[in-house]
């Protein structure tokens, strides 16, 4: 008795991909659409990270905003709060001393913020 096989067939199937890491909540997912292993489509998702805290800022004085900066992404949070400084700073003219400038860019250099808690621990 011979058995005839019927041709293989597939169905588009759609995938939801992201966010990569807990803290990036919001951030961007993509949704593929796979043929089989091959990804025939990906259609990115920008999300909302901010959460209206631009909106709130708009109601808050400058020094009352800026603890909110943190929240805008947790892993960078003291580089948020340097975008929001020098936006400030450059609307109201303010030129910052040098020795301001350098201990920023340590402070925002992550190789550097990692390791300043271990550096002052270990001696």
């Amino acid at each position: 008795m011979s058995e005839t096989t019927a041709p293989l067939t597939t169905e588009e199937m759609l995938i939801n991909v992201g966010p990569q890491h807990p803290s990036t909540h919001g951030v961007l997912r993509f949704v593929l659409t796979l043929a089989g292993e091959t990804i025939v489509k990906c259609v990115p998702h920008i999300g909302y990270l901010h959460s209206s805290l631009e909106k709130i800022a708009e109601t808050l004085r400058y020094e009352q905003f800026i603890t909110d900066t943190d929240r805008f992404d947790y892993l960078n949070g003291l580089g948020n709060e340097l975008c929001y400084v020098q936006a400030v700073e450059k609307l109201a003219g303010i030129e910052p001393p040098p020795r301001a400038q350098f201990i920023r860019t340590l402070m925002v250099d992550d190789c550097i913020s990692v390791c300043l808690p271990r550096a002052r621990s270990s001696a």
